[in-house]
């Protein structure tokens, strides 16, 4: 896969991250995030559900939640995303919707943290499941070359038989929460699928190398959680 550099990207990263994460790729999409602390996780759910007006409203092609099981900053960890078909709709979208202007049904239920903009930098196929999540910092010199291994790692566990998907996303707008780290995440259909692959790569498994010079372009893992993500709406 061709990975490029976009100029236009370092015009609207904080500058500060820009300077050491200048690259990005020609895939389409984006998301946005909505990080929340959930009072009560089930009727939230079941609120958000029912509301699908939101996500129409802010031109969203599909939307869903994750809610953390492991690694949680704090009770009722979980966030709302929204999938866009590039930034511009993205970006459009944060002027459609103020979550911090909460309606009556919403207020009670949820404490918003953050909002985020995120742009994926290879190919990612929204398939929500069991998704574990690394939040990396990858230097701008290394930052094609780590795209492109865990690209190539995600292949050969496909090639073994796993239903992976493996994306790299580039935060935008994120405040001090996500400015300076990447998002890797890596989703399978359930837990126990995780956990096996995880005891491949410690036994020395043929992607294993890859996954480990990818990781060895890193400077560093800043956190290491497992969600589990649904998709409640979509525009089709």
């Amino acid at each position: 896969m061709r990975i490029i550099t976009i100029i236009t990207m370092l015009l609207v990263v904080n500058l500060g991250w820009a300077d050491d994460h200048a690259s990005s790729s020609a895939v389409e999409g984006a998301f946005t995030t909505l990080v929340v602390k959930a009072n009560d996780i089930e009727k939230y759910i079941e609120v958000v559900e029912a509301n699908t007006s939101i996500p129409e409203a802010t031109g969203a092609s599909a939307a869903g939640y994750c809610i953390t099981r492991s690694g949680n900053d704090y009770a009722g960890q979980m966030f709302i995303w929204s999938a866009y078909n590039d930034v511009s709709e993205a970006m459009a979208s944060i002027t459609k919707y103020d979550p911090f202007q909460a309606s009556e049904e919403f207020a009670p239920l949820r404490e918003v943290q953050y909002t985020s903009v995120f742009k994926p930098l290879k190919e990612f196929k929204l398939d929500p499941g069991f998704e574990r999540l690394w939040r990396i910092v990858v230097p701008a010199e290394n930052l094609n070359a780590f795209v492109e291994a865990i690209t190539e790692a995600e292949s050969m566990l496909r090639s073994s038989g796993y239903d992976v998907n493996i994306g790299v996303f580039y935060p935008l707008v994120g405040g001090v929460q996500e400015t300076k780290t990447l998002h890797l995440r890596a989703v399978t259909r359930d837990g126990a699928t995780a956990g096996k692959i995880t005891e491949e790569y410690f036994a020395g498994a043929k992607w294993a190398e890859t996954w480990a010079k990818a990781i060895e372009l890193s400077t560093g893992i800043e956190s290491d959680t497992a969600e589990v993500c649904t998709q409640y709406f979509s525009a089709e």
